[in-house]
């Protein structure tokens, strides 16, 4: 692996499908090309020699069975005797957005707009379980540097990282779950920290369309778009021209924090607004 020389820091995952980690290998190459947080990311076929299972089981014993039949579920499956894909990238230093401080993550000065994209990056590609518990942050506390809370054209300058982790595609099951327009597809993340999204929203709508300009304009491979599993996704909102207008228009105008508020809400609790289909 070139970009990976010896003694570099690496996370690997392995026993997933051959098809599971080229999706994350192509949404870590997507991210790159958007200006997000991303880390270099390959699949290296490998005999496995370690016993992994009892390695999960020092952790947590509970672990070691769910591990051991998962890995020989895969090895029975693999298209190569006797070796697995493992989905081998950069390590990064950071927490779970789900075990960040609420006040510091919601107040940081462009890390609810930093969280907005991830979000949006994932709706966009359809990736499975969006929850505080699928991002990575760093630099929490930090701002531009001369304690303004500047923004550009791109949005607020922040010195906040947020990665996208654990990028599984999403079940046709899962999409239709998820059809709605909030951005939280699994457990939710907290209000206040989605109160900074919204917020982001309202208050750098420009910006926001710029970004959902720029995934549309992405050339999804197929290993993304297969059977036409996004069609329904990029349909509506928040990827519609609809949505676009309402934010070009920018403003004080109800549209934009309608829209807000629902991209934002919690998926299990009703909108002000919107009509759920009982």
């Amino acid at each position: 692996v070139t970009t990976c020389p010896a003694g570099t820091r690496t996370f690997v995952k392995l026993g997933e499908a051959p098809d599971d980690a080229r999706f994350a290998e192509t949404c870590s190459r997507l991210r790159a090309e958007l200006g997000m947080t991303s880390t270099h990311a390959h699949i290296v076929w490998c005999s496995p020699t370690i016993d992994w299972a009892e390695l999960a089981g020092r952790a947590n014993p509970k672990w070691a069975n769910g591990v051991r039949k998962r890995l020989a579920k895969a090895m029975s499956e693999s298209s190569r005797q006797g070796q697995l894909p493992a989905f081998v990238t950069r390590a990064f230093e950071g927490i779970m957005v789900s075990e960040a401080p609420v006040q510091v993550l919601a107040t940081t000065p462009g890390a609810g707009f930093e969280l907005l994209r991830v979000l949006l990056f994932r709706k966009y590609l359809g990736i499975a379980d969006t929850n505080g518990r699928n991002m990575m942050v760093s630099g929490l506390g930090a701002d531009d540097g001369d304690g303004t809370g500047s923004s550009s054209a791109d949005g607020p300058v922040t010195g906040v990282q947020i990665l996208s982790v654990d990028e599984n595609p999403s079940s046709t099951g899962q999409l239709a779950a998820s059809a709605g327009p909030s951005l939280q597809t699994a457990q939710t993340i907290h209000s206040s920290v989605m109160g900074a999204v919204s917020a982001a929203i309202t208050e750098h709508p420009e910006a926001v369309a710029g970004f959902i300009r720029a995934l549309r304009g992405l050339e999804l491979p197929l290993s993304v778009t297969v059977g036409g599993r996004l069609a329904a996704v990029h349909a509506v909102a928040p990827f519609d021209d609809t949505t676009l207008g309402v934010l070009d228009a920018g403003g004080q105008q109800p549209e934009l924090k309608s829209l807000a508020e629902k991209l934002s809400s919690n998926p299990r609790r009703p909108v002000t607004g919107v009509k759920r289909k009982r």
